[in-house]
């Protein structure tokens, strides 16, 4: 039969690999052992006899080579052809096959060990000695070795002689192998076909960039870092995603813990290889703390993007392609493509757009907690109640509130405090204006004076003229 009647995906890749590896080993073996195998294990004839009717190497190629031949060219993308990315050759493939068939069936390692159980560093050493006709062992350990620093396999214990040291394949790369999505602690795996489209996106200013910018990094297969700045929820996982996608790449998303710790990363590193995929990860620090990146077994293998502040800084482990992709606050026009993308009308979402000064994320997810009235209509109190709902609570230590829909408050002062007062209402309400005149964001009034005088008395005199969320912090002098 066809090979390519035999293989639509990396399952069935996998699977006939299995059984070349099993009609190799079998065919090493005298005679009376392999038929005595077959006779004695059900599992293993099943495995001897589908190999002998779907396997049929020509011109005296081996079934390995027949299939990993016909994949080479037929289909470059799959996880065992990409192997080669990491710096693996032939043998590793052999051993990761190996280790995978032995966790898939265990009675497999009756091939490899006098008794069924895991694939010890003496039992893989012997099998490529019986196969090749030459002595490899140190071959063997090297590619074993290999496998350990890449994060494919894991060394289970040290307290017991080399040779009885045994091994097994990663889960995640296991799943991958078996054509299933790739799972682990501290890592999502997002196939390109669920990624945002970038046909979508809303670009926050008239000359911010573009996904288009990223994907053309991505588009490549060697390694650099990708920081793409900004304020929480203001689109940079979305302009990641949209970048993946328009470069036909999947996404692997892990936490903060696994891009810093050695182990984590290797094996992070070798699945977005193998899959694909480019690595995203979210950066929680503080403004000016620096992340430091730990030196990975393999260089120049997949991209990295990076979600992080404006001043987050990122120290590589070695000399790398650092490219930095700042995604300001949305401008009006902006604003009012999410409130409308958000069910809100046209004047509805004109006035919000106008009125609030908020990030693409957090217009989307007022828009879709703010109750509607009975009206069909959404006003500035929804809007403000939803908000109070999104608000970071790291803020409720530092700030409480200012209730807007309270009476005003008549405030008595002389002409200059008065005139402050209002100065300070135009700057609440033209902010937007100030901050690209002055490159500043945000209005922040210090009010000073004996307590019980009234500091925090002029939010409350006219709700309506200031439309801006407000919150009131009390702090003591020294």
């Amino acid at each position: 039969m066809a090979l390519s009647a035999l293989m639509h995906g990396p399952a069935d890749q996998f699977r006939l690999l299995v059984l070349a590896c099993v009609q190799e080993m079998l065919d090493t073996f005298p005679p009376e052992v392999a038929n005595a195998l077959s006779e004695t294990y059900q599992l293993i004839e099943d495995y001897r006899a589908e190999a002998r009717r779907v396997l049929a190497p020509k011109d005296e190629k081996s079934a390995w080579q027949m299939i990993s031949d016909h994949c080479a060219f037929h289909h470059p993308d799959w996880p065992m052809q990409r192997l080669s990315q990491l710096g693996l050759g032939p043998l590793h493939a052999h051993v990761l096959i190996s280790l995978a068939m032995v966790e898939e069936d265990a009675t497999l390692a009756l091939l490899f060990e006098p008794e069924a159980g895991q694939l010890t560093l003496g039992g893989l050493t012997a099998r490529w000695r019986g196969a090749t006709g030459i002595d490899a062992p140190e071959l063997v350990r090297v590619a074993l070795q290999d496998l350990v620093e890449c994060g494919l396999v894991t060394s289970l214990g040290t307290g017991c002689s080399r040779n009885d040291r045994g091994f097994a394949i990663a889960d995640p790369v296991a799943d991958l192998l078996l054509g299933l999505v790739p799972r682990g602690a501290g890592m999502d795996f997002v196939d390109a076909a669920m990624l945002a489209d970038a046909r979508l996106w809303v670009a926050p200013a008239k000359d911010s960039p573009c996904p288009d910018i990223a994907s053309e990094y991505l588009a490549t297969e060697k390694a650099g870092i990708i920081l793409i700045r900004g304020a929480a929820h203001n689109g940079r996982k979305t302009f990641a995603q949209m970048a993946a996608h328009m470069a036909g790449r999947n996404l692997l998303c892990i936490s903060q813990d696994s891009l810093t710790t050695p182990e984590n990363l290797r094996i992070a590193l070798a699945l977005a290889v193998l899959s694909n995929a480019a690595l995203l990860c979210e950066i929680d620090s503080s403004p000016g703390e620096t992340v430091r990146l730990p030196p990975p077994h393999f260089t120049n293998v997949v991209p990295l993007m990076l979600i992080c502040n404006e001043r987050t800084s990122v120290e590589p482990n070695r000399p790398i392609t650092l490219r930095s992709i700042r995604l300001p606050m949305p401008d009006q026009v902006a604003r009012l493509s999410h409130w409308k993308q958000g069910g809100f009308g046209g004047k509805q979402a004109a006035r919000h757009a106008e009125d609030w000064i908020l990030t693409s994320g957090n217009i989307r997810r007022a828009s879709a907690c703010t109750p509607i009235a009975e009206d069909k209509t959404r006003d500035g109190t929804a809007i403000r109640l939803a908000m109070r709902d999104l608000r970071d609570a790291r803020l409720d230590a530092l700030a409480s509130p200012v209730d807007l829909d309270r009476e005003p408050t008549k405030l008595f002062l002389d002409r200059e405090g008065d005139e402050e007062i209002q100065s300070l209402i135009l700057r609440c309400k033209h902010r937007e204006r100030l901050a690209r005149a002055q490159g500043s964001a945000g209005v922040r009034a210090l009010l000073s004076g004996a307590s019980g005088t009234g500091k925090t008395s002029p939010r409350a005199t006219s709700p309506g003229s200031w439309a801006r969320t407000c919150t009131v912090s009390t702090c003591r002098p020294q």
